[in-house]
Protein backbone atom coordinates (compact mmCIF):
# COMPACT_ATOMS: atom_id res chain seq x y z
CA UNK A 1 0.00 0.00 0.00
CA UNK A 2 1.23 3.37 -0.82
CA UNK A 3 2.33 5.13 2.20
CA UNK A 4 -0.23 8.47 2.53
CA UNK A 5 1.15 12.28 3.69
CA UNK A 6 -1.22 12.69 7.12
CA UNK A 7 -1.05 16.08 6.80
CA UNK A 8 -2.37 16.55 3.35
CA UNK A 9 -5.63 18.56 3.13
CA UNK A 10 -5.43 19.19 6.60
CA UNK A 11 -6.98 22.47 7.92
CA UNK A 12 -4.69 24.74 9.28
CA UNK A 13 -4.37 24.08 13.13
CA UNK A 14 -6.06 26.55 15.56
CA UNK A 15 -3.80 28.40 17.79
CA UNK A 16 -3.34 26.46 21.02
CA UNK A 17 -0.33 27.88 22.89
CA UNK A 18 -1.21 31.39 23.69
CA UNK A 19 -2.80 34.48 22.86
CA UNK A 20 -1.39 38.28 23.40
CA UNK A 21 -4.14 40.32 24.83
CA UNK A 22 -2.45 43.90 25.78
CA UNK A 23 0.59 42.23 27.85
CA UNK A 24 -1.85 39.72 29.17
CA UNK A 25 -1.26 36.44 27.26
CA UNK A 26 -3.77 33.76 29.03
CA UNK A 27 -2.81 30.04 27.79
CA UNK A 28 -5.44 27.98 25.56
CA UNK A 29 -5.39 24.91 27.17
CA UNK A 30 -5.30 22.02 23.57
CA UNK A 31 -7.76 20.26 25.22
CA UNK A 32 -9.81 22.86 24.05
CA UNK A 33 -9.14 23.27 20.74
CA UNK A 34 -11.06 22.33 18.39
CA UNK A 35 -10.37 19.00 16.84
CA UNK A 36 -9.44 18.91 13.06
CA UNK A 37 -12.19 15.84 12.96
CA UNK A 38 -11.84 15.65 8.91
CA UNK A 39 -7.83 15.23 9.29
CA UNK A 40 -8.10 12.77 12.05
CA UNK A 41 -10.36 10.17 10.26
CA UNK A 42 -7.76 10.24 6.91
CA UNK A 43 -5.50 9.64 9.40
CA UNK A 44 -7.05 6.62 10.91
CA UNK A 45 -7.85 5.30 7.70
CA UNK A 46 -3.84 6.17 6.64
CA UNK A 47 -2.94 4.26 9.99
CA UNK A 48 -5.55 1.26 9.87
CA UNK A 49 -6.32 1.02 6.09
CA UNK A 50 -9.44 1.32 4.22
CA UNK A 51 -12.22 -1.54 3.76
CA UNK A 52 -15.29 -1.95 1.98
CA UNK A 53 -18.26 -3.84 2.82
CA UNK A 54 -17.59 -4.47 6.89
CA UNK A 55 -14.62 -4.09 8.68
CA UNK A 56 -11.73 -6.34 8.38
CA UNK A 57 -8.76 -7.12 10.91
CA UNK A 58 -7.69 -3.58 11.53
CA UNK A 59 -9.11 -1.70 8.42
CA UNK A 60 -12.23 0.45 8.67
CA UNK A 61 -15.11 1.46 6.49
CA UNK A 62 -15.34 5.21 6.75
CA UNK A 63 -18.42 4.45 8.86
CA UNK A 64 -16.73 2.48 11.38
CA UNK A 65 -13.84 5.03 10.96
CA UNK A 66 -16.23 8.06 12.09
CA UNK A 67 -17.09 5.41 14.85
CA UNK A 68 -14.02 4.34 16.17
CA UNK A 69 -12.83 7.76 16.34
CA UNK A 70 -16.20 9.45 18.50
CA UNK A 71 -15.90 5.96 20.54
CA UNK A 72 -19.73 5.55 19.43
CA UNK A 73 -19.49 1.93 18.37
CA UNK A 74 -21.91 -0.51 20.08
CA UNK A 75 -21.57 -1.23 23.61
CA UNK A 76 -19.11 1.72 24.18
CA UNK A 77 -20.33 4.39 26.81
CA UNK A 78 -20.71 7.52 24.55
CA UNK A 79 -21.39 11.02 25.51
CA UNK A 80 -24.48 12.82 23.91
CA UNK A 81 -21.63 15.34 22.49
CA UNK A 82 -19.77 12.86 20.76
CA UNK A 83 -23.12 11.06 19.47
CA UNK A 84 -24.71 14.78 18.18
CA UNK A 85 -20.56 15.14 16.56
CA UNK A 86 -20.29 11.40 14.94
CA UNK A 87 -24.09 12.08 13.41
CA UNK A 88 -23.23 15.79 11.85
CA UNK A 89 -19.82 14.26 10.94
CA UNK A 90 -21.52 11.63 8.67
CA UNK A 91 -24.38 14.09 7.47
CA UNK A 92 -22.02 16.06 6.00
CA UNK A 93 -20.08 13.37 4.35
CA UNK A 94 -23.32 11.82 2.94
CA UNK A 95 -24.24 15.35 1.90
CA UNK A 96 -21.05 16.05 0.07
CA UNK A 97 -20.66 12.12 -1.47
CA UNK A 98 -24.32 12.50 -3.05
CA UNK A 99 -24.89 9.04 -2.06
CA UNK A 100 -27.99 7.99 -0.13
CA UNK A 101 -26.17 6.38 2.82
CA UNK A 102 -21.99 7.00 3.62
CA UNK A 103 -22.03 3.13 3.65
CA UNK A 104 -23.40 2.68 0.36
CA UNK A 105 -20.81 5.35 -0.87
CA UNK A 106 -18.21 3.90 0.34
CA UNK A 107 -19.14 0.25 -0.97
CA UNK A 108 -19.57 1.29 -4.27
CA UNK A 109 -17.64 -1.07 -6.37
CA UNK A 110 -15.87 1.87 -8.57
CA UNK A 111 -14.65 3.80 -5.12
CA UNK A 112 -11.12 3.80 -4.50
CA UNK A 113 -9.33 4.78 -1.13
CA UNK A 114 -8.26 8.01 -2.96
CA UNK A 115 -11.81 8.88 -3.34
CA UNK A 116 -12.58 8.41 0.31
CA UNK A 117 -9.41 10.91 0.79
CA UNK A 118 -10.83 13.83 -1.67
CA UNK A 119 -13.98 13.29 0.15
CA UNK A 120 -12.12 14.00 3.61
CA UNK A 121 -10.67 16.91 2.34
CA UNK A 122 -13.67 18.76 0.78
CA UNK A 123 -15.27 18.00 4.25
CA UNK A 124 -12.99 19.65 6.03
CA UNK A 125 -13.26 22.83 3.56
CA UNK A 126 -16.80 22.74 3.62
CA UNK A 127 -17.40 22.32 6.92
CA UNK A 128 -14.27 23.81 9.04
CA UNK A 129 -16.54 23.69 12.26
CA UNK A 130 -16.38 19.87 12.24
Amino acid sequence: MAEVNPDVGSAPRPLTSSIDLDGFAPEVAPDYAPPDTYAALQRLLAERGWAQGRSRRRRLTLDDAIDELFATRSGQAATGAALAHASRVTSHLRELSGGSTLASWNDARARRYDDVVELLEMAAIAFPDD
